[in-house]
């Protein structure tokens, strides 16, 4: 074992100046730095980037004009609108008879 140990020191090639400089600045805060400002740049990137293509109005997975797509989204949206207004209301008359019964029951 410490033959191999020895063989491997003697076999590594020295290192120059300019070697040694960019391996000191590879390792060193000011690279570490410059490298995670990069790394969030292009996080922050791909992230508008996602969000055009999720927000440009696309139907159905595929490009349309612009005129079919906001025709889309003026018929789409009342009729969403309506559905929400139908639910919430159905909640609120249905509300006081659960609590009701969960009184009912608490006392039974």
């Amino acid at each position: 074992m410490a033959n191999a140990i020895l063989d491997a020191i003697e076999n590594t090639p020295k290192m120059d100046e300019k070697a040694y400089q960019a391996k000191m600045y590879a390792i060193s805060a000011e690279h570490f730095g410059k490298s995670v400002y990069a790394f969030y740049l292009d996080v922050l990137i791909s992230a508008k980037n996602k969000k055009k293509e999720k927000f440009s109005l696309t139907v159905r997975r595929k490009r349309e004009k612009t005129s079919v797509k906001i025709a889309h989204s003026a018929i789409k949206l009342p009729a969403e609108a309506a559905k929400a207004t139908v639910k919430t209301s159905a909640k609120v008359f249905k509300a006081p008879k659960r609590l009701i019964n969960s009184i009912r029951d608490f006392l039974n």
